[in-house]
């Protein structure tokens, strides 16, 4: 199945997991037309200053692939590590993420939420 981008759902979320900002998410697919445990799949639009709240994945692995721009992930140790296009991060297991967009550019990236 071929998806063009301006097909894709789109949905504007501010405060996404309590984040700052509005976070523009693009739908490629439902869960309901992917028949694996696949939950999302699409990108996630951060402009200057937005981020995405830092959360737990206890019951799903998510994949954060970085489209472009800058941005900067704190993977629950109060750590932040900056992340550029093509860098990717896996999160689950329990483990805890957030994204903060670093740059003036819009921080694009691809996440893919994969359930238990």
């Amino acid at each position: 199945m071929i998806r063009k981008a301006n097909e894709f759902k789109k949905e504007i979320v501010p405060g996404l997991c309590e984040g700052k900002g509005d976070c523009v998410l693009m739908s490629a697919f439902s869960s309901s037309e992917i028949k694996s445990n696949v939950s999302f799949c699409g990108t996630v639009t951060l402009e200057k200053g937005c981020s995405v709240g830092l959360h737990q994945h206890t019951e799903n692995d998510e994949i954060y692939y970085i489209i472009s721009g800058v941005g900067s992930v704190d993977e629950g140790d109060g750590k932040r590590k900056l992340v550029t296009a093509g860098d990717t991060i896996l999160t689950g297991d329990g483990g805890f993420h957030d994204m903060i967009n670093e740059s003036d550019e819009p921080l694009i990236f691809l996440a893919i939420v994969i359930d238990y």
